[in-house]
């Protein structure tokens, strides 16, 4: 989902009819709220679809595969970010769905997945779903990652490439053992990413793969990496704890834990107080294992949490001695500035 808020409508809502495709897996945004993303089928277009209600993801399921016709009404649109000229589709709880009330005079037709070069996707703002048609040229060993759920699942960087330019993909998962070094896909619904300023490729619940017959000749060139393994040495450290509102995320600071609700101070909601979140970060000083400078790198509190060592810390002071007493592997941003993951302490 883009960062980016978009343009609101300003109309009254309005009931549509259609068909619905590429219902997507519940997934989990940056403030831990339920969503999934789908396509809606109009007379005239398609237009993308974010849910808010859980509970519909199994009914928009059974319609999709039914290719029953849909009635969506009151319905909030917004001015697509992604497709210039046409609307985004959010249904909220006062959305109410149900089979249309009378025939179409249009088919149920799957929307094609438009294939685009990687050179046309490094062009594109990122937190957009996009397909391209690549050959994998490169692959590192697959690792562990813990994600927002708590599983531990398994990642991969691979380096893709096609007639115009190359890529860095992190594949995940399932998505793992569909895919060989030197043969071509299609890889279908993967999302852009922007870190560091360095576009890369992330496969999605709903991203699909498909094998395809070679694609000809490549532009292989050198990718810049979205990360670096290296192994530090912590100087200093600073670690604080914060309380995080449960809608924003934002620090609400200290309050009265007697009280049982708390308006945040950003986002002007309130909440009760069961719902605040304990987090962690640091900042650290250290020295690479190759450079005698000292580097200022930040760790977020997913970091120390997806690292078994200090997934149980709850004090600063403990996280604050471990890291002093520790020599770190660790994957971190090209430009050195942020952890993004511990490796392994020594």
């Amino acid at each position: 989902m883009s960062a980016a808020k978009k343009a609101r409508v300003e109309e009254e809502p309005s009931e549509i009819m259609g068909y619905i495709h590429n219902v997507s897996p519940i997934k989990l945004s940056r403030n831990n709220n339920k969503y999934f993303n789908a396509v809606f089928q109009d007379h005239e277009k398609y237009s993308d679809v974010v849910c808010f209600v859980p509970e519909y993801n199994q009914i928009l399921t059974e319609m999709q595969k039914a290719k029953s016709p849909v009635c969506l009404a009151k319905v909030d649109k917004s001015i697509s970010t992604r497709k210039p000229g046409l609307y985004d589709l959010k249904v909220t709880s006062a959305t109410r769905i149900s089979i249309a009330s009378r025939q179409l005079d249009f088919r149920y037709e799957q929307p094609e997945d438009k294939v685009l070069t990687i050179t046309e996707v490094k062009a594109l703002q990122a937190f957009q779903k996009v397909s391209v048609k690549a050959k994998i040229m490169s692959q590192n060993d697959p690792t562990l990652q813990t994600i927002k759920s708590g599983e531990v699942i398994q990642k991969q960087y691979l380096t893709i490439a096609d007639a115009t330019n190359s890529i860095q993909l992190c594949a995940w998962d399932k998505h793992i053992e569909q895919i060989q070094l030197a043969k071509c896909y299609t890889f279908c619904n993967v999302s852009l990413r922007n870190f560091d300023n360095v576009k890369s490729l992330t496969t999605c619940p709903d991203t699909r793969i498909d094998l395809v017959d070679d694609i000809g000749p490549v532009k292989n060139v050198e990718v810049e990496s979205i990360s670096l393994i290296e192994t530090i040495t912590v100087d200093s450290v600073s670690c604080v704890s914060m309380t995080l509102c449960g809608v924003c995320n934002k620090d609400v600071g200290t309050y009265n834990s007697n009280v049982p609700t708390l308006k945040c101070k950003f986002c002007n909601m309130r909440q009760n107080t069961s719902k605040l979140q304990s987090s962690l970060k640091a900042q650290i000083n250290c020295k690479l294992s190759d450079e005698p400078t000292l580097h200022k790198l930040s760790i977020s509190n997913a970091v120390l949490k997806n690292f078994t060592d200090t997934n149980k810390m709850q004090s600063p002071d403990d996280i604050e001695d471990y890291l002093l007493s520790k020599k770190l592997k660790v994957e971190m941003t090209p430009s050195k500035s942020q952890i993004l993951r511990i490796i392994q302490a020594v």
